[in-house]
């Protein structure tokens, strides 16, 4: 699989995807994705030929995806969505001081001093569901038909997120409602 990283303001679009469509029909790619651009380049980009996955930014705390139609167009196009980020530059992991990860997006304004509060409201869901609140996290963004892009520091670690799947709709419905006053 072969992506575009960013759109890149001096390259139209349709010219790096016929690039991109040129290396699959020569077999050295099996399909081809964009990552971080917006609905306008993804339509652009499909006149040229399919776009197999869209690559962005996606979590219980960063929904730009779900309002600037990207989820949407992947769903008209048949194009995977694949998330990154999905714990939230690691805020949703659990083991760690979350302020060792320095000023966050969501972590602005009036909802700074409440960050502790989502993190005990999603660690008691995750008490009730039998998860930690990672599993959530990623959970969360399967229930909502996407894939998950998600780095591990250990064998432990890795094979623990490989074991996580798509949450039951009740307990995703608590997980978006208790991260719902902190979504950006």
């Amino acid at each position: 699989m072969l992506q575009l990283h960013d759109p890149d303001p001096r390259t139209p679009v349709e010219s790096a995807w016929e690039t991109i469509h040129d290396l699959i029909a020569a077999g050295q790619a099996r399909g081809g994705g964009l990552s971080n651009h917006p609905v306008a380049l993804m339509d652009r980009a499909l006149r040229v030929g399919p776009v197999d996955v869209v690559q962005h930014q996606y979590s219980l705390l960063h929904r730009a995806p779900e309002r600037d139609g990207v989820l949407a167009w992947c769903a008209e196009h048949d194009a995977a969505f694949l998330a990154w980020s999905p714990l939230a530059s690691g805020f949703l992991a659990g083991g760690f001081d979350v302020t060792a990860l320095g000023p966050l997006p969501w972590s602005r304004g009036d909802r700074a001093g409440r960050l502790g509060e989502l993190r005990r409201s999603l660690a008691g869901i995750g008490a009730d569901a039998g998860l930690p609140v990672s599993a959530l996290a990623i959970g969360w963004v399967l229930a909502k038909g996407a894939k998950a892009i998600v780095g591990a520091r250990s064998p432990g670690e890795a094979a623990a997120i490989a074991g996580y799947r798509a949450l039951a709709p009740d307990v995703a419905a608590a997980v978006e409602a208790a991260a719902g006053p902190f979504a950006g």
